[in-house]
């Protein structure tokens, strides 16, 4: 309709001038060329296009003009569910069973190379949600220290969420407590805190582990020892004997000073280990109806047996008595200072034994004997007597119990 020359359009089946051979093609080639060409499957003839002189000619003439041809290299229709074209474009060149359909040849190959079908993965179910755990609520022993620089010369508690106090007591300024030298030094950090039982949940302490020097002419070069042990703490400065407040005897659990005064004050071993248990079973089942009461309240969750008592936080009777008695070698001359200060307003005369005097006084075969002692007001013990003879036997034992009374009341008040 215009003076510009019409762009014809290339057709697909086209192969450059180059490569095209110089043999003629035979009939059954052509026939089968412009079937490949009515499926619009990208073929190389071997002569491009059929000569004008050639009866295949108007074959390819009506191929290319076919509106289903043209409607399939456009796009522009649909295949059914069997490979056919829809209305888009109606068939008029003869080749209408090849439109939009592959060669056999190309069908088998599509079989023979496909995998083998397989159904899709399926996305693997979310893991279940574990209940959630709820703690028991116990404390823990706490994480002891890494460095001597955070316990050298420190005096500090650690106080961390869920775990016991722990106690920094690392003083190096003591003396060795086999020789009395100062010439001592720290060796190694103590890695497993000490435990120090109390009337109540224990406690921890972290030292030093300490060494005295040899070499020199000063000191023993003997065991060591840490520096919170009782024979160790007893040599540094009063003000800094109080700040551990307890008594650590070897390889035994410390006991906290308080429960050593009530064994001054007559508690037996036995019964501060009986008052311990009964304390930290106290507390255990408190813990225990309050874990109960978590459980109930958060949904999912699962209820465990609760643990039983820890024995370790329990403050054995050994290891009082020993603190005891390390406590009283300690502080020897103070207590009988102390004692010596008591005035005592009634005394009673117990404890008669016949084998303690006869010890005193020597063969049984010289005669009777009697003995007992004086006690004061709390059960402190003033005296011992023991007399040679029964004779006279209301002097013998009260002459020496008004002579021991009377010098805490000047007047006599006898039970």
């Amino acid at each position: 309709k215009n003076n510009s020359p019409q762009k014809r359009r290339k057709i697909p089946c086209q192969i450059p001038t180059s490569t095209m051979p110089k043999d003629a093609k035979t009939d059954a080639q052509w026939q089968r060329d412009l079937c490949d060409l009515a499926r619009e499957r990208p073929i190389s003839l071997r002569g491009m296009t059929p000569p004008t002189t050639s009866k295949f000619y108007a074959d390819y003439t009506k191929i290319i003009k076919c509106p289903a041809w043209d409607a399939t290299t456009k796009k522009s229709t649909q295949l059914t569910l069997f490979g056919g074209l829809s209305k888009a474009g109606e068939c008029n060149c003869g080749y209408k069973d090849y439109h939009g359909r592959p060669r056999v040849a190309d069908s088998f190959a599509m079989i023979r190379n496909a995998q083998p079908y397989s159904a899709p993965d399926e996305a693997p179910a979310p893991a279940a949600k574990p209940p959630p755990e709820i703690p028991y609520g116990i404390p823990e022993v706490p994480t002891a220290r890494k460095s001597k620089a955070e316990v050298r010369d420190v005096n500090k508690t650690y106080r961390n969420n869920g775990q016991f106090p722990l106690l920094m007591f690392g003083y190096t300024c003591g003396k060795c407590p086999h020789c009395g030298s100062s010439n001592i030094s720290d060796t190694s950090l103590n890695l497993t805190p000490k435990i120090i039982h109390t009337s109540s949940w224990p406690r921890f302490v972290q030292g030093l582990g300490m060494k005295c020097g040899k070499g020199d002419g000063d000191g023993c070069g003997g065991s060591g020892w840490q520096t919170f042990e009782s024979t160790y703490v007893a040599t540094l400065p009063l003000d800094i004997q109080q700040r551990l407040n307890a008594i650590i005897v070897g390889a035994s659990g410390g006991i906290d000073m308080e429960l050593i005064m009530r064994m001054r004050l007559n508690n037996t071993a036995a019964s501060i280990e009986d008052t311990s248990r009964a304390e930290i079973t106290r507390l255990y089942a408190g813990l225990e109806v309050a874990y109960q009461r978590k459980v109930a309240a958060t949904p999912g969750s699962v209820r465990k047996p609760f643990p039983a008592v820890n024995q370790q936080f329990v403050a054995k009777a050994v290891a009082a008595m020993k603190a005891f008695i390390r406590d009283y070698i300690n502080n020897k001359d103070g207590l009988y200072r102390e004692m010596a200060s008591l005035i005592s307003i009634i005394a009673i005369s117990v404890d008669h034994q016949y084998k303690v005097a006869r010890k005193a006084k020597g063969d049984k075969g010289e005669g009777e004997a009697q003995s007992f002692s004086i006690c004061g007001d709390g059960g402190l013990v003033l005296s011992y007597v023991a007399v040679p003879s029964t004779e006279l036997m209301t002097w013998n034992w009260q002459f020496p119990f008004r002579q021991q009374v009377s010098f805490h009341r000047p007047r006599l008040r006898l039970c």
